[in-house]
């Protein structure tokens, strides 16, 4: 594995970009409810700094391993929380990297890994993000199928 030093915040991960790309290359379609497809749609909300980010550790942004179905929040957005897989390590001295990527959304970085796709390289971290969404797609999120 060639692993590189990639800085997040103001923590430097050591991430195998080529082995993380290639992971997402061969990654089979995600879910297809009302609430995933609307994060899909609603990419164009979604900081800039977020996707270079991902970008940078080798990750498709549009190919989360996960998207959690969100809640409507006061100011009637949804609340999203989602997360990727990169082949890496988190720095020695570190076992948790949390902190803000933007005003709007938050960043968690950890060893510890959940719902990974069958065959993704290891050592792997998990980059979780959580932020506000507006809901973008025709159909309401109440008549929609969310299944």
């Amino acid at each position: 594995m060639a692993f590189q030093e990639v800085d997040l915040l103001r923590w430097r991960l050591a991430v195998d970009v080529e082995a993380t790309a290639q992971a997402y290359r061969r990654m089979v379609e995600g879910c297809t409810c009302a609430y995933c497809r609307n994060f899909h749609a609603a990419q164009a909300h979604i900081p800039a700094a977020v996707r270079q980010t991902l970008r940078s550790l080798g990750v498709d942004p549009i190919r989360p391993a996960e998207i959690v179905i969100p809640f409507r929040n006061s100011y009637g957005t949804y609340f999203y929380t989602w997360w990727y897989h990169v082949v890496g390590q988190m720095p020695p001295d570190c076992s948790r990297i949390q902190g803000r990527l933007t005003p709007d959304v938050g960043v968690n970085v950890q060893a510890k890994s959940q719902c990974v796709e069958l065959g993704f390289p290891e050592p792997r971290l998990q980059i979780e993000f959580s932020g506000n969404l507006p809901w973008v797609l025709a159909e309401s999120p109440e008549d929609a199928d969310t299944t």
